[in-house]
């Protein structure tokens, strides 16, 4: 994305996100999405082939940026947390 685009998503270069997505009814979370900011680039998200088959919509695709915590999570820790019953 631009860096005005980082500014109005209230994103950092190198920042970590989720991306939520919706396809067909059904939802999808990209979870550890590196955010990359440079005048060069354009607010797009590249996916391989399995993510986009996992995300496959016949239209527009579209996905909202989430920054679940303080910039500071582990979602590793954090799935770690949630099975053993401790939900933040």
């Amino acid at each position: 994305m631009t860096p005005a685009d980082a500014v109005a998503l209230k994103v950092q270069d190198n920042d970590e996100v989720f991306v939520l997505t919706k396809s067909y009814g059904r939802a999808l979370i990209y979870a550890d999405v590196v955010v990359r900011v440079s005048w060069g680039y354009r607010l797009a998200m590249h996916v391989d082939t399995d993510e986009a088959n996992a995300f496959s919509s016949d239209r527009d695709p579209y996905g909202v940026i989430v920054r679940f915590f303080d910039r500071n999570y582990n979602t590793d820790k954090w799935i770690e947390d949630v099975l053993s019953g401790i939900n933040r």
